[in-house]
């Protein structure tokens, strides 16, 4: 019984070997795209002409182009047609830029209906071309050129668009040509962001700030995510005085990253612009407990804790502020506010320090007499009535 189980299992792995090897065989197995008839005749006429080199481009051409015709998803003859416009915009030696980049553009064209060809063939994966290329290889292929295509026009463009050269004034600079190449360049890939970079620097030169944002929200809409954009299109909107729209596009960017404190501090500053103290002192607070060391953000909360009256919250930054900055003015400040509040004993502590930084100084010294008298300390008075004394 024992034997036999152990032929069952023997027989099994088997099986498995054997079914397994032919399924990775049927996915390993390759095809090829048939061309009938004319087609066919068309395809193999372009050989003789792709040897003679570019003098042979216009018939290759010619060819690929019958061929499409006839057989319009096939892939080969269209990687051609893409290929040979491609070797012409870069490397024809009497183009002028306007056919080049004419040339760029119709290789784009051919490279993007590549792409898009080989995708719509079921299981396009197990092809190859004649040449026993996989298709896989032809649409890296194709995607790389297309990433070409547009660096090479996106250079067009900066030729117009750079105002100096090599220290030099760029005699071509021409602002309109530039913003022309870089609109081609977002109709070729809307999802790139130095072209909508570029047409809002070049409408920002202009005086056209709320074109110049219009751009950057443009691209905002290709990625909502881009902190860079919301950030920039925020701060646009600020340096407008827009409050309302500055905020909606800061309170994105905190969204996203809750722990900025530098974007906390921005919703602090335009909520003040909008006469909302509660929510900028909200903000405030929120940066000073992401960023307690920023003396800044400090300054900013406890501004605005005195335009609110917030006694306690005052005493707790002035206290920060000391801490970090424990200047004269800072400690005067806080002692001040003490007295306002009655806090003896902490007037005290900070009267000391107050007259430890200026010993010629009576007003720390009444501050502790007073605050002595308040808690009914008799020793401390004493003792600080000596000091004033001998400061007469």
């Amino acid at each position: 019984m024992l034997l036999n189980i152990k032929k069952i299992i023997v027989m099994i792995t088997f099986l498995s070997l054997v079914f397994g090897t032919v399924i990775l065989q049927a996915k390993q197995k390759t095809q090829t795209q048939k061309l009938k008839g004319k087609a066919t005749t068309h395809f193999r006429a372009v050989g003789p002409y792709l040897q003679l080199g570019p003098d042979g481009y216009k018939g290759a051409l010619q060819n690929y182009m019958k061929v499409v015709e006839l057989q319009p998803d096939h892939v080969e003859s269209l990687k051609g047609i893409a290929e040979i416009h491609f070797d012409l915009a870069l490397y024809g030696e009497d183009n002028n830029e306007e056919e080049t980049l004419n040339l760029l553009l119709q290789s784009n064209d051919a490279f993007k209906k590549v792409i898009a060809t080989i995708y719509s063939i079921p299981e396009w994966e197990t092809y190859i071309d004649s040449k026993k290329h996989s298709f896989e290889d032809l649409l890296s292929d194709s995607k790389k050129k297309k990433e070409s295509i547009w660096v090479n026009i996106y250079k067009f463009a900066e030729e117009y668009f750079i105002s100096e050269e090599d220290g030099n004034p760029n005699e071509k600079r021409d602002l309109e040509r530039a913003e022309e190449i870089y609109l081609t360049l977002i109709e070729l890939d809307k999802t790139r962001d130095p072209s909508y970079i570029r047409l809002a620097a070049i409408e920002k030169e202009r005086g056209n700030i709320e074109k110049s944002t219009e751009y950057f929200i443009k691209l905002y809409e290709v990625d909502t995510t881009n902190t860079l954009v919301i950030k920039k299109i925020a701060q646009e909107y600020e340096i407008a005085k827009d409050w309302e729209n500055a905020i909606i596009y800061y309170e994105k960017l905190i969204n996203i990253e809750p722990n900025n404190a530098e974007v906390h501090g921005a919703l602090g500053r335009v909520s003040l612009e909008l006469d909302d103290l509660d929510t900028a002192l909200i903000h405030y607070t929120n940066a000073h407990n992401i960023d307690p060391e920023n003396i800044d953000i400090l300054y900013d909360a406890f501004n605005v804790a005195v335009s609110l009256h917030k006694d306690d919250l005052i005493v707790s930054y002035l206290k920060k502020l000391v801490e970090i900055e424990p200047t004269e003015e800072n400690i005067s400040i806080i002692c001040y506010q003490l007295r306002k509040m009655r806090e003896w004993r902490e007037l005290i502590i900070y009267s000391k320090k107050w007259y430890e930084l200026d010993e010629t100084n009576r007003v720390p010294v009444q501050f502790i007499i007073h605050s002595t008298i308040e808690l009914k300390d008799s020793n401390l008075q004493r003792e600080y009535e000596s000091i004033l004394n001998k400061m007469k």
